[in-house]
């Protein structure tokens, strides 16, 4: 790959014609191939188009079959001059061995060449040949008005510097999810019939609906039924590309336009969804370990601006006995909103002493970092962090050599070039010295798209330089062609430069931002975690970060940005923690109450419940305040719900441990258990493993919630209060009482749940509590559930994996591992026990116990038993 391809220094125009019509595709011209590859070479058919950049005349394609579930089809140009994410930032693993068998085949055509994979069975999932795809000679209406360049008037493979396109044929009826980061107006499914989904990383400012927002993630998992009663069939494509990127869905066909680089895609072949995911972590990794407190209860307001005021909010909420993990500073602790200092307000010897007294009693802190750095405007402005990173030159460019200028909370901005040789060492150390003035937990990472405030962003973008004349397209390249591509993809801000850094700046790689602009937050997360790993080595990190590239979840957790104090931003919640689940981005959530707006009693009430069943669960705004001590229901419905979460502190573990171990999703939709059609488009509610169903009740004034429970194979469904069977299911649909302060949850049967038999104020003293075994029998009288404990902080802990196996009159929980459970099994309950038991014995001894009839629950306390050996619990 030669480095800085493309950029003509002096002026000169070029001509596009702007139609692919004219574009005849390529013909293959030689292939080889081998049990585990394919390799061919394309030339181009005819003159060239040039509609949308300058057609390359040769390319070189590559197929592997790298897994017998996953297929890599690569077209590159064969000169290599196109810009292709870094080997850094491939987070796949090559296999040691060739796979022995493969449920995906690569098909093609040799002109104009095509290609088509298949499953065994025949059934095509992506299919490129022309004659397949509807054509669209009408623009697509959204809300009664034509989109532009939605036209699908011809389908050649198109392959120039400065546009790629390529697209499939799709079933007419199917399911799409992913293609994110969206809050999309169809929910978590997309709509197939009309969308248009870009991928330019950028901060949204309150305008967020259908548009592309802070992360790229290329990825679709479709899920088809080939025919009424059989069962569904799911698999995954990913394409591998940082460029500005248009994907447009709309009947029978998904067109990719991307405005550079090369056409990377992977096919997972499933079939099942989960499988597809858990596919998919083999291709962009697996999500890092988190901490164990990263789970607890999470505070944040930009209203929190003194060292005072933070701490009267750390008191509050103890004296209001809600649960605090960790208290975070938005950009008020810094001096004048620089990174790395801190402002009169929050004196250095104070704020030791107040991180110190959090850490004594278990909690935590963590403050915010900008992607941006201050650069000062005057002589006498001395700003440490800027005059180190300067004699470094770790800045980003202009065309001129000089640093890229722009403007964000700070003032007069520059941004980190992380491709440089020197900013690794600059940034451990900026973070190093900050890190002994604050004793921190985690860091913040906001703004890194990277965000630029409309001022500067438009002080850096000139006249366009996409003109029309006569029906073509002229580009000055001299100018900005970077800034202004001839194919303008569907960014919400118009122009890709818009409040974002200019697309034109240079990258010390020789390359620029437009080829790395997505790529900006990973390339941060990397040497920040680098930096974390290297002040705590062997301890798991956490960063939070709101721009986010595929792959980034092996580094850092995601908040869904900045969110509206409404019923509609609360309900949309759950679409986007579901995506990132499909992205390996598991631990995400909201901004509970809202972010921007004044966020009423009812709406915080409900809120704080449903984010406590969300993986990420954090309360941040900048509005007024909506901290949850301000109304008594609030204090009672968080309490409520925080105690649930602490409890189930062993459950959320063990689920986002085998999201590390195995790629293994810790939330799902419910069709992802239940292979029924009718839950292809259900996300109101969600399922926590296999074993939680959470049915939050989030329209303002309802006190019942419609919810969906499955009865498919006579699955039962539990109240996680009452322990009763829920009935009255009809048609798998059921109302259910939801008065404010309660939110529904219901525990399906033959699972087994592994928790505490009570919460601390901490997760610290939660880990400390003994254990419980909850186990709800189904239709069979059986359960059965996994889990897997180690010490929460450690990189590489030990760790102990407990099958537990409920059946016949009979629970055996077996531990396999080197961890050392300190804490002891207290309780076992068992729900679905048809008889009272005349007799209950463990390990062998008879052992007292209580039988509620109602519930059919057994219940047994006072076991002190070590799950550090076999245990055996017999009732007959």
């Amino acid at each position: 790959m030669t480095k800085g391809n493309g950029y003509v220094s002096k002026p000169f125009s070029l001509s596009y014609s702007g139609d692919v019509k004219r574009s005849r595709g390529y013909r293959l011209t030689s292939i080889k191939t081998t049990r585990h590859s394919v390799v061919g070479q394309l030339e181009l058919v005819g003159e060239p188009a040039h509609a949308f950049g300058q057609d390359i005349a040769n390319l070189t394609l590559e197929v592997e079959y790298r897994r017998e579930d996953e297929l890599r089809v690569h077209i590159s140009d064969t000169r290599g001059t196109q810009y292709q994410v870094p080997s850094d930032f491939r987070y796949d693993k090559q296999p040691e061995d060739a796979p022995r068998s493969t449920s995906l085949y690569f098909h093609h055509q040799d002109e104009p060449f095509a290609f088509w994979i298949t499953r065994t069975s025949g059934e095509v999932i992506f299919d490129t040949r022309p004659d397949n795809i509807p054509v669209y000679e009408e623009p697509l209406i959204v809300n009664d008005f034509p989109v532009r360049d939605t036209v699908l008037p011809a389908y050649p493979l198109v392959f120039s510097d400065q546009y790629l396109q390529i697209a499939s044929a799709l079933p007419s009826e199917t399911n799409i999810y992913g293609l994110g980061d969206v809050v999309a107006t169809s929910g978590f499914r997309r709509d197939n019939h009309g969308t248009v989904q870009s991928f330019w990383n950028g901060d949204p400012a309150g305008n967020s609906l259908d548009r592309n927002l802070y992360g790229t993630h290329p990825f679709y998992l479709e899920s088809r039924q080939s025919a009424p009663g059989l069962p569904s069939l799911s698999h995954g494509v990913f394409l591998r590309n940082s460029h500005g990127t248009d994907v447009i869905l709309r009947t029978g066909v998904v067109e990719y336009r991307t405005l550079g680089g090369t056409l990377d895609f992977t096919f997972l072949a499933g079939p099942e969804p989960h499988r597809v995911v858990q596919q998919y972590s083999n291709v962009v990794g697996r999500p890092a370990q988190m901490p164990y407190w990263s789970f607890g209860f999470h505070l944040c307001s930009i209203g929190h601006s003194t060292l005072l005021e933070t701490q009267e909010v750390v008191d509050r909420m103890a004296d209001s006995n809600i649960p605090l993990e960790c208290i975070w500073n938005d950009f008020y602790y810094m001096d004048r909103k620089r990174n790395f200092t801190l402002s009169k307000d929050f004196p250095p010897e104070p704020f030791k002493q107040f991180t110190r007294r959090l850490h004594d009693r278990g909690q935590r802190y963590i403050p915010l970092l900008d992607a941006g750095m201050y650069k000062p405007t005057a002589e006498n402005d001395h700003y440490e962090q800027y005059a180190a990173g300067h004699s470094l030159d770790v800045f980003l460019k202009d065309e001129e050599g000089k640093e890229y200028e722009g403007y964000v909370w700070c003032g007069r901005t520059v941004w980190p070039d992380w491709t440089h040789q020197h900013v690794t060492d600059w940034w451990y150390q900026s973070i190093a010295e900050f890190k002994e003035a604050v004793d921190f937990d985690g860091l913040w990472l906001d703004m890194n798209e990277p965000a630029n405030l409309p001022v500067a962003s438009d002080k850096w973008l000139g006249a366009k330089a996409v003109i029309s004349v006569d029906g073509r397209r002229w580009v000055d390249l001299g100018q900005n062609a970077w800034d202004y591509p001839p194919y303008a993809i569907h960014n919400g801000w118009k122009s890709l430069g818009d409040l974002t850094v200019a697309p034109s700046v240079v990258t010390s790689d020789g390359w620029r931002h437009y080829h790395q602009h997505n790529l900006y937050p990973i390339q941060e997360a990397r040497v920040t975690a680098a930096a974390l790993e290297k002040l705590n080595p062997g301890k798991r990190q956490f960063l939070l970060s709101r721009g986010t590239f595929a792959g980034q979840g092996t580094m850092t957790a995601h908040w869904l940005g900045d969110n509206d104090s409404k019923w509609t931003s609360m309900r949309e919640t759950i679409q986007g923690v579901l995506q990132h689940q499909l992205f390996q981005m598991p631990m995400v959530g909201a901004d509970v109450g809202g972010f921007a707006g004044t966020a009423t009693e009812e709406l915080v009430n409900r809120w704080m419940q449903l984010g406590a069943f969300l993986p990420f669960y954090r309360n941040h705004n900048a509005g007024p305040p909506q901290e949850p001590y301000l109304w008594p229901s609030v204090i009672e419905a968080s309490r409520k719900a925080i105690d649930i979460r602490y409890r189930l502190l062993p459950y959320w573990e063990s689920l986002f441990a085998t999201a590390t171990t195995e790629g293994i999703m810790p939330l799902r939709p419910l069709f992802f258990e239940f292979d029924d059609a009718n839950l292809y488009n259900v996300d109101l509610q969600f399922m926590i493993g296999s074993a939680l169903l959470v049915t939050a009740c989030m329209h303002e004034g309802s006190t019942s919630v419609t919810g969906h429970f499955p009865t498919s194979n006579g699955t039962i469904w539990r109240d996680w209060y009452t322990y009763e069977v829920l009935t009255g299911i009809e048609e798998d649909l059921k109302d259910i009482p939801a008065p404010l302060g309660h939110i529904p949850i219901h525990i399906r049967g033959g699972s087994v749940i592994l928790l505490h038999t009570s919460s601390g104020y901490t997760l610290k003293e939660t880990r400390h509590q003994p254990l419980e075994l909850l186990a709800s029998l189904d239709s069979r009288e059986s359960a059965e559930g996994e889990f897997l404990l180690d010490d929460g902080l450690s990189v590489k802990s030990l760790s102990t994996r407990l099958y537990c196996k409920a059946v016949a009159g009979r629970l055996t929980i077996s531990p396999f591992g080197t961890y050392q459970i300190a804490q002891k099994l207290d309780q076992v309950v068992i729900l679905g026990v048809r008889t009272k038991p005349t007799k209950c014995m463990a390990r062998d001894a008879e052992v007292e116990y209580a039988y509620d009839s109602v519930t059919q629950g057994l219940k047994l306390s006072g076991l002190n038993a070590s799950l550090d050996k076999d245990f055996e619990l017999t009732f007959e």
